[in-house]
């Protein structure tokens, strides 16, 4: 079988020559000045050039014929059992034999750059890696970061003339080949788009077609796509439209996605979002994900108490502050220090089996096949708070804590405790519950008996495994502390009685729980704003049950991304209800795609709107225009409604004014709240049902462009004016969100 493909694609290959030869091929299109065809080489001007007005531009994808092109392809591999293994990216050459064996890892990840100088060394550690009894994952990577991808058939076959070559030698150890690394972040910007999908096209036919020709075929998956929850990346930069080509081509096994992601809804959604374009019959790779943007979302939070009480550092150090000594003092940091500070982090805490809690939600997707996860990695020069965070995140704390008394890395914390867990679990067939969704909360007028209440929580709960989720009846609900009927707040509810399939492993007293909210009627100030005028946008935040949109009364903008419900009980009409993670609205895209209202740079910005809270606690972000430099922000602070303004006079260092503060109280969850936040060149102030609570001048008259979309209701992309961008999810009521072009001020009748 295989023969026969190899000599069918022979033949087809001599007959496509021989009309090429003959004059009857494609007609190609012009090759531009500065035209950069493979890394290090431009056409100049005049060189290789066709004459424009004769000839059209060539298709993609017509050197070769694709011999599996009349739709009978089958395919002649089998996967390997998948599961989670571990990812080097260009470290695959720094790889220590006995870290992978106490990972208890089968399969090892990493990329071979076409274009680089260590090609040779990279083959060699894969081909280690294969003679070790590992099975390997190979994503070839093509990196046009600052350089011109080609867009003609003749800038195809340069760039991509050593390609059997290179295939020859890195086939053999191979059991998983990608093709592409990062396209969409690892090419020009304004090349994102279909100069980048046709490329990629050509790549991977090409290598389809190596395949076939050999003894031995093994899958070809297409990738890896980012940022699928941005609709910067699946949208403008046409992520989607890859993604489809994958499922309507039928030799390509699947996609390979980078997930790095705020919270495990994002990694949830994500999956699903690429899941339901697919084939059934095709899998999806995730050789990169993590936690990152959480890391990083908690890097300017104050260092424990710990590390001053038994390590001496100054007491008003920040988290970077710490991490900044550690990767500059390595050689001086325990273990022990290192996982004192961690496991004193409430944040990190909380997360600290985010590997078992990720591996659920990949274990719940019926097309996921393998993950790989970050197992070493380096960090040199200064960390501050901006840095990424990567280095929370591995196997291995390599950047951070010294070796051991063998000279061996040392393990992070709980991270590779964990990885060897799953190891252990993708042999056992039984379900080893891991987590339980997050139940909706339950909203109830004051006055409600603790009987009423407890029948009106949820019947059953979701609970995630390492086989899949269960749906399990909940029963036996009791209130964690005193219920009080007549008193408004929040009571936390626990499920006594879940039964578990016999056979489940290890429940580690995991119970459903839901928050019963007790709210009475809501009252309102008598609070008006100025009339939007035609360079103003409002979201009157009105829709009936079931919209799924919001749109704005004046410009007819309607955000790229809505997460809410709407609901009755509005200050005039309906609402919009957040419901905690996952709920919450976009306005607004990322840079990359061009200025728009709401990440554009201004000397004059008002933001306005209601709000009814259900809860005080923790952090909850109302909204957040403009990110960290450039930026607006209202939240709820651990029962305290504070707003800031973030800005920064050389796109570098943050400025961060707390604006104005006001104490909420359990009264306040039984109203509505109106709140107002200004900017008049370089002079903020913050309104709270219609008075002035705080003004505050920053040293910028004019805020910079923004680098990312706002959020309402969320802080889903990371960064905010406060500089602390964390999850920071509001449960509660949001109505008739007004933003204006200009500073103005509320009236209080």
């Amino acid at each position: 079988m295989r023969k026969n493909r190899a000599i069918a694609a022979l033949l087809l290959t001599v007959l496509a020559l021989t009309a090429l030869a003959a004059g009857c091929a494609k007609k190609q299109g012009p090759q531009t000045s500065g035209l950069v065809d493979e890394p290090g080489k431009e056409i100049e001007p005049g060189e290789d050039t066709v004459d424009t007005q004769e000839q059209e531009p060539a298709l993609p994808g017509t050197t070769e014929q694709d011999p599996a092109d009349d739709g009978e392809y089958t395919p002649g591999y089998t996967l390997l059992p998948g599961g989670i293994g571990t990812n080097f990216n260009e470290n695959i050459t720094s790889v220590e034999t006995a870290d992978l064996e106490r990972s208890g890892t089968r399969w090892v990840r990493g990329f071979i750059n076409y274009f680089g100088t260590d090609a040779n060394a990279r083959v060699s550690a894969f081909k280690n890696l294969k003679e070790a009894g590992y099975n390997t994952v190979v994503t070839l990577k093509f990196n046009y970061s600052t350089l011109s991808i080609p867009t003609t058939q003749e800038g195809y076959d340069r760039t991509l003339e050593g390609l059997e070559e290179f295939l020859d030698k890195i086939y053999p150890y191979t059991d998983v080949l990608v093709s592409g690394n990062e396209p969409f972040i690892e090419s020009k910007k304004e090349e994102r788009n279909d100069i980048v999908i046709n490329f990629y096209k050509e790549i991977t036919l090409r290598i389809h077609n190596y395949i076939m020709k050999q003894e031995r075929e093994i899958p070809l998956f297409v990738g890896a796509i980012n940022s699928v929850e941005d609709p910067t990346f699946w949208e403008d930069y046409h992520e989607k439209e890859f993604v489809e080509y994958a499922a309507e081509t039928p030799w390509i096994a699947g996609v390979d996605m980078h997930i790095h992601h705020l919270s495990l809804d994002q990694l949830e959604s994500s999956l699903k979002t690429v899941s339901e374009l697919l084939r059934d019959d095709q899998k999806i790779l995730a050789t990169e994900f993590s936690a990152v943007k959480y890391w990083k979302a908690h890097t300017s939070d104050p260092m424990p108490e710990i590390m001053a009480e038994k390590y001496g550092f100054d007491p008003s150090w920040k988290v970077y502050d710490y991490i900044n000594y550690a990767v500059n003092n390595r050689g001086k940091v325990t273990r022990e220090q290192w996982e004192d500070f961690l496991g004193s982090c409430g944040w990190y805490v909380k997360m600290q089996d985010y590997l078992l809690e990720a591996y659920a939600r990949f274990m719940d997707c019926d097309k996921f096949y393998l993950a790989t996860y970050g197992t070493y990695i380096f960090f040199s020069g200064e960390f501050g708070p901006n840095s990424e965070a990567w280095l929370f995140n591995p196997l291995y704390a390599t950047a951070t804590v010294q070796r051991d008394e063998e000279g061996r890395y040392q393990p992070n914390y709980k991270m590779l405790e964990n990885f060897r867990l799953i190891q252990s679990m993708t042999d056992d067939e039984r379900p080893y519950v891991l987590s339980v969704e997050e139940l909706e909360a339950v909203t109830l007028p004051v006055g409600t008996p603790l009987e009423e209440a407890v029948g009106a929580l949820p019947k059953t709960a979701k609970f995630y495994t390492s086989r899949g989720s269960l749906e399990l009846d909940t029963a036996g609900w009791e209130c964690d502390g005193e219920f009080d009927p007549e008193t408004p707040g929040t009571y936390l509810f626990t499920a006594r009685d879940t039964a578990f399939p016999e056979g489940t492993d290890d429940q580690r007293e995991i119970k459903a729980r839901v928050t019963v909210i007790l709210q009475g009627e809501r009252t309102a100030a008598d609070v008006t704003m100025p009339e939007p005028g035609e360079n103003d946008y409002w979201f009157k935040l009105d829709g009936a049950p079931g919209d799924s949109s919001a749109v704005d009364s004046i410009q007819g903008y309607e955000a790229p991304s809505f997460s809410a419900e709407y609901v009755e009980g509005g200050v005039t009409g309906n609402c919009a209800s957040f419901s905690g993670a996952g709920a919450g609205i976009q306005l607004g895209t990322a840079e990359a795609v061009g200025k728009t209202f709401f990440n554009s740079g201004y000397t004059a910005r008002t933001l306005a709107f209601w709000f009814s809270p259900v809860s005080l606690e923790g952090k909850q972000m109302l909204a957040e225009l403009g990110g960290n430099l450039t930026g607006l922000a209202i939240r709820i602070n651990s029962g305290v409604l504070e707003a800031a303004v973030g800005a920064s006079p050389d796109g570098k260092e943050v400025i961060t004014a707390v604006v104005g503060q006001v104490d909420l109280s359990e009264q306040d969850l039984d109203r509505w709240i109106h709140v107002a936040l200004s900017f008049d060149e370089g002079v903020c102030r913050f309104y709270v049902d219609g008075a002035l609570v705080g003004e505050e001048t920053v040293p910028v008259t004019t805020m910079r462009d923004a680098r990312n979309p706002s959020d309402i209701g969320c802080n889903a992309h990371g960064s905010n004016a406060f500089n602390d961008g964390t999850a920071q999810n509001f449960t509660g009521l949001i109505d008739d969100l007004r933003i204006y072009g200009s500073a103005v001020a509320p009236t209080l009748q």
